[in-house]
């Protein structure tokens, strides 16, 4: 229980959901890496261009160092 907000409930993984966790997280980064293997060299130019706009769309609204659209 969260003594500010007494709606809300904080849960913790036990060891083997924390592995579960693990083991689904480094199957997403090996197919992400095959998916970025796949792509042509202009492909993977454009998707280098595109990160320093996707790390900024990824901060929340009202953080300090996001830049406005």
């Amino acid at each position: 229980e969260n003594p500010a907000d007494r709606r809300v409930q904080l849960l913790q993984a036990t060891p083997r959901g924390e592995q579960l966790l693990q083991e689904g997280r480094q199957r997403r980064v090996a197919a992400l890496a095959a998916d970025i293997n796949g792509l042509t060299e202009a492909e993977r130019a454009a998707l280098t261009a595109a990160i320093p706009i996707l790390q900024q769309l990824s901060l929340p609204a009202d953080h300090p160092h996001r830049q406005s659209a």
